[in-house]
């Protein structure tokens, strides 16, 4: 195990000066690939050790491919608004980018007012970094609109955004949540599964009930 790991940081640091190099800006498919391949390696290979490293990586990676900013710039087209929620997703999530992570809140508060004022695909990626770095207040909140709503869509999107959050007290009630009888149990499995996928969630996720 420690040698693949060794070989995949080997890899991937032949790897990470190709992605700088890349032409700036582009297309939809590329900058989206290039946002799933960081996002993979976030979760296999940063640990507490680098990640402040890597945060400053991500950040310098990810410059130039669209605006870092939470509204639409004039003109902007769909692939451009695309390519703009996948770069601000993953500056936040895994670039911790102060300036990034300051504006979710305020666009999630305009979507949990209402859910037509803001465009689907930027209040998802803004929704889920405002729960990342959430508090209570929010995780009640959401808690509190899913069981109010009758949207199938929207339901779905504040009960999985309730495993999106980093504090250990939050994530216990999201567990206790899932198995409280308020969720369906067809839903469980991917709570469960967005849960693990939640590094900061994962070993609470599946700590041994005694």
């Amino acid at each position: 195990m420690c040698a693949r790991v060794s070989v995949r940081r080997r890899t991937v640091a032949a790897y990470l000066p190709l992605l700088q190099a890349m032409p700036r800006p582009a297309g939809h498919a590329l900058a989206s690939a290039i946002a799933n391949n960081l996002e993979g390696l976030d979760r296999q290979l940063v640990t507490g050790k680098n990640r402040a490293q890597w945060h400053h990586a991500v950040r310098s990676l990810l410059t130039g491919y669209a605006p870092a900013t939470w509204d639409a710039p004039a003109g902007e087209t769909e692939e451009s608004r695309l390519i703009r929620a996948s770069v601000l997703s993953d500056l936040g999530l895994i670039g911790a980018d102060p300036k990034i992570i300051s504006g979710p809140r305020e666009v999630t508060d305009r979507f949990l007012n209402d859910p037509t004022s803001v465009d689907p695909t930027i209040a998802t990626r803004a929704l889920g970094i405002a729960a990342t770095f959430g508090d209570a207040a929010l995780f009640d909140r959401l808690m509190s609109l899913y069981e109010k709503t009758d949207n199938p869509a929207l339901k779905n999107n504040y009960l999985f955004t309730l495993t999106q959050f980093r504090d250990p007290k939050l994530i216990a009630r999201a567990i206790d949540y899932a198995f409280s009888g308020k969720v369906r149990s067809q839903n469980l499995p991917g709570i469960l599964a967005s849960l693990d996928f939640n590094p900061y969630a994962r070993a609470q996720a599946w700590t041994p009930v005694t």
